[in-house]
């Protein structure tokens, strides 16, 4: 699972949470940049999809309540590392409108519209 500032473990490396506090914050902005309400981090998914016995996604999703929002009350959000990670990530955001209602069907949204690409690697270049 990539959350910068965790190791493949889940554990906070040196600077882990400063780090992870700058990443969750940088998905709350890329919410309020995108869908123009201000949102609160609630909780961190563990999604894992597969498709046909091979994996197509094994990530956190970012769980964030929406204060403002005319349609949704809940968003989705990831980061994808850049090819070179240290040119940062691009972030993915999924409302919760129906048919998504879960992290797991945020992730499917994402990958059948060609926005998330499968998280089988840590390397993975955003569309």
């Amino acid at each position: 699972m990539w959350i910068p500032g965790l190791d493949p473990a889940g554990e906070p490396g040196a600077s882990g949470d400063r780090v992870t506090m700058l990443y969750f914050r940088e998905l709350g902005n890329a919410i309020k940049r995108k869908h123009g309400c201000e949102a609160v981090r609630l909780r961190t998914a563990s999604v894992h999809e597969a498709f046909r016995d091979a994996v197509v996604w094994d990530g956190a999703v970012e769980v964030f309540a929406l204060l403002g929002h005319e349609k949704a009350k809940c968003c989705y959000a990831w980061g994808i590392p850049r090819e070179n990670e240290a040119d940062g990530f691009d972030v993915v955001t999924v409302l919760e409108i129906p048919p998504v209602t879960s992290p797991e069907s945020a992730v499917r949204a994402a990958l059948v519209n060609g926005k998330a690409p499968p998280r089988s690697c840590a390397t993975s270049t955003a569309a």
